[in-house]
């Protein structure tokens, strides 16, 4: 079977993972398949208002990417390595019960340990252990998808550390990490915006985001800091995605000799991201500016956030 390739993004939500998954898509020889976790997350019917189409329009069971010969377990566990819902699934599949705070816990320190090390686990500690078998779940999911003849070069945007450390940790020399960044101002606004975890604009809430916003970015900074990984400016791809593009496949390895189509949309994203379902459009300069905030926003992200955008490198948004 032949062996799949991946390109891991990582980042904060709303930081354009999205947008840079679809991009990507658009080289040859890559194939965009969206946030892999959401295979778990499909697994406890949370985003079934989503649909079940492939972003190429397809039922998921109809699309010739994800017409992959593999068990239903095999699929969800393929998705559970390094996700947001890694707490409470993994137990169903390899019979070893989480306790909740406890595991997270663990889930952080594992995304610490040294490669050499994780090998070493035994399987009954948990989650450090499963975090692997979910992860070379992840990898036949993967090489199940080159064997169909799809492409070699694979796009996860499942965002998190912990599942590029996971994934990583199982094939060290299948995985190339680029970690998208983008102002800390602008990602604030897009979760208020979008109601991010049934947030409202009110000012207890405001302070709530910015607070968790800024202990995110300061956490994934430190983990992706410890990974070999290609920083992507959100700003730089706004505003000209073409050359960023080929920036990204330069330091990938990759020879594009043929024009870069920089509109997104299509390609084979999992169901469950709104952004999938926006329709192709094209990637606007505009969206490299902050956007309008209220006079309490500006205040909040003043407090919260500009330290850790600062100290982080996160800070880049034109103020127009």
């Amino acid at each position: 079977m032949r062996k799949a390739q991946l390109i891991y993004i990582g980042g904060l939500s709303f930081s354009g993972s999205t947008v840079l998954d679809a991009l990507l898509g658009r080289l040859p020889g890559v194939v965009s398949l969206g946030e892999v976790h959401r295979l778990a997350m499909s697994a406890g019917e949370r985003h079934r208002s989503f649909g079940n189409k492939c972003s190429c329009g397809r039922l998921l069971h109809e699309c010739s990417v994800w017409q992959v010969r593999l068990s239903r377990e095999t699929l969800l566990a393929s998705g559970l390595a390094g996700s947001w819902e890694a707490g409470w699934p993994i137990s169903a599949y390899f019979g070893q019960p989480d306790s909740g705070i406890f595991s997270r816990l663990l889930d952080g320190a594992f995304a610490l340990l040294p490669d050499s090390t994780l090998s070493k686990i035994p399987r009954r500690i948990t989650p450090a252990r499963r975090q692997i078998m979910a992860a070379s779940a992840s990898w036949r999911l993967f090489d199940a998808i080159a064997g169909s003849g799809a492409g070699d070069i694979l796009v996860d945007s499942t965002k998190t550390p912990l599942r590029a450390k996971a994934l990583s940790a199982v094939r060290p020399d299948s995985i190339r990490v680029l970690w998208i960044k983008r102002d800390l101002r602008s990602v604030f606004a897009s979760q208020i915006k979008h109601g991010l975890s049934g947030q409202t604009s009110n000012g207890k809430n405001l302070v709530l985001v910015a607070k968790k916003l800024a202990i995110d970015a300061r956490k994934y900074a430190f983990l992706f800091s410890k990974m070999n990984t290609i920083t992507v400016s959100h700003r730089d791809l706004c505003l000209d995605p073409t050359a960023q593009l080929r920036t990204i496949a330069d330091s990938l390895g990759m020879t594009v000799s043929q024009a870069i189509d920089d509109s997104i949309g299509g390609g084979h994203l999992i169901p469950g991201n709104k952004g999938v379902w926006a329709g192709p459009h094209e990637i606007r300069k505009e969206f490299a500016t902050l956007p309008l905030m209220t006079s309490e926003m500006q205040e909040v992200c003043s407090r919260w956030l500009s330290e850790p955008n600062r100290e982080f490198g996160y800070e880049s948004d034109r103020v127009d």
